[in-house]
């Protein structure tokens, strides 16, 4: 079939082209516009939460610091207490002991005792110096051993509590409640054992009590010499308390050093990262908006080609109403649509070709090489576009070469065309998802293809193949009587029924085909 109604056949699925890389443009600037913001917020809230950790951190290790500083004083007090307890303890039965010897001495005096007497008096008061030594020199052993083990369970506590501390910061809370239970059992233990060790103490210090009223009655130089040995005892133990004491102080310092220079470090580290993360996002900030400025310049260039698309479909209209009324048929409009069936069809196959390839790209879900081989694929079919487009426009002045058109016919001719194409334009730009071949997924890709279809059947509206001169002339009746077409009220009032094509010629045409 040759006639220039192939041009309007032609040029319908390459505008519909135009119009879908048109809209990919303003979908990919879209999509950087909403990539952006999202970074930006998740770069705002990662930086919140590292800044809450840090502080709870700080927090956390002042607290435990001041806490074990309070508890050092606490037991270094204590034992400050037990000691000047004991001391006072051991004062007064000096003095009951001084008593006993000046009793003692008043019955030697009134001659109530013989010498026998007095050597056993002298032997039960060595016996009962040696046991008091003993059990003296036992409670004070067993007063050092329990200090110790206190101290060296709560250090260990402390150290256990130090290696896990970094472990297990999100479980803090937590543990510290339970830390703060088992503390309380602790005390509550330690409480009831001092009161137990109190009591046997006491229990002990009768039973000697009654056991020296019963068997000492002199040696008061012995008492005597016995007490300052014991006095000495006392201040050697309690220097050494005070040298344990000040190098565990010392200890304790150091580590907190330590843990305030590997804070320091750890921060250091987390603002060198934050500072790459930073820079990597600032480079990828310019890289969108190169790019977005690039698809900005391919859409003009692609908006002002499918402008001049549409004034080319109006100039083709023109020529196909004007052969309503033409009653001979030229050869050269066979070769023309003979011509422009052929890049139809190979539109249809480049159509095909990225829809095929755009599902190949969602399967494989790849990658780079994926995307730029569809990008090549995408400049081979514009430039597929701009080739058909050249070739139509030198049909079109061979038509124009060949016609003889009045004036009246190629205004009306524009305004519905320009009709036609409005309606459809708006449907497509409603219908059509903002799809690219940077963003494609199973949901996207399934409504790309369905506004595709939507897109396709809206351009069989338009006059082409065999009964395109019969529906342009349908149409050119419509616009005239109904404004079916929306065309404005100052042009198609403009055009006359009369012009309408004859049967005749319609016949002719029909005919031709």
């Amino acid at each position: 079939m040759n006639s220039p109604v192939a041009l309007a056949a032609a040029a319908a699925p390459i505008a519909a082209s135009l119009l879908q890389v048109a809209g990919q443009i303003y979908g990919k600037a879209k999509e950087a516009s909403d990539r952006r913001a999202s970074e930006d917020r998740e770069y705002k809230d990662r930086e919140e939460r590292r800044k809450h950790e840090r502080e709870m951190l700080e927090a956390k290790h002042n607290n435990d610091l001041s806490e074990s500083e309070r508890n050092f004083a606490l037991k270094k007090q204590q034992l400050d207490n037990d000691l000047t307890l004991t001391k006072q303890k051991y004062e007064t039965e000096l003095r009951k002991e001084e008593e006993e010897t000046r009793r003692i001495e008043e019955m030697l005096k009134a001659g109530n005792s013989t010498l026998e007497a007095l050597k056993l008096q002298e032997e039960r008061q060595k016996k009962a110096q040696e046991e008091f030594d003993r059990q003296t020199n036992e409670k004070q052993e067993a007063f050092s051993e329990q200090t110790k083990i206190l101290e060296e369970e709560n250090k260990r506590r402390h150290d256990k509590a130090i290696a896990q501390y970094q472990q297990r910061l999100r479980e803090l809370k937590e543990e510290s409640e339970a830390d703060r239970r088992k503390m309380e059992d602790i005390k509550k233990a330690e409480m009831a054992l001092y009161a137990e060790v109190e009591d046997r103490l006491n229990q002990k210090h009768a039973e000697q009590r009654e056991e020296i009223e019963r068997r000492l009655k002199a040696a008061a130089e012995d008492r005597s010499q016995m007490s300052q040995q014991l006095i000495e005892q006392l201040k050697t133990a309690k220097d050494e308390m005070e040298k344990r004491h000040a190098k565990e102080k010392a200890w304790l310092e150091e580590c907190k050093n330590k843990e305030i220079s590997e804070f320091k470090s750890i921060l250091g580290q987390l603002n060198d990262e934050a500072e790459k993360v930073q820079k990597v996002h600032n480079e990828k900030m310019i890289e969108l908006q190169q790019n977005l400025r690039r698809e900005l310049e391919r859409g003009e260039q692609l908006r002002d080609a499918r402008m001049t698309m549409i004034q080319t479909q109006t100039e083709r209209m023109v020529i196909i109403n004007n052969l309503n009324d033409s009653t001979t048929v030229q050869q050269p409009y066979r070769l023309i649509f003979e011509k422009n069936n052929r890049m139809k069809s190979a539109f249809d196959k480049k159509t095909l070709d990225l829809r095929l390839k755009g599902k190949d790209i969602l399967k494989a879900r790849k990658i780079k090489e994926s995307k730029k081989e569809y990008s090549t694929l995408l400049d081979e079919f514009n430039e597929f576009l701009r080739n058909s487009y050249d070739e139509l426009v030198r049909d079109i002045a061979s038509v124009r070469s060949m016609t003889q058109l009045e004036g009246h016919f190629v205004e009306q001719a524009h305004n519905a065309l320009e009709n036609i194409h409005s309606q459809i334009r708006e449907n497509f730009l409603l219908e059509l998802d903002e799809v690219s071949c940077n963003n494609l997924n199973d949901t996207s890709f399934a409504k790309f293809e369905q506004n595709i279809k939507k897109l396709s059947g809206s351009f069989e509206k338009l006059p082409v193949l065999p009964n395109a001169l019969d529906q342009l002339r349908i149409a050119s009746i419509q616009m005239a009587s109904q404004s079916v077409l929306s065309v404005q009220p100052s042009t198609s009032a403009n055009l006359p029924i009369q012009n309408a094509p004859s049967s005749s010629s319609a016949s002719q045409v029909q005919q031709f085909y």
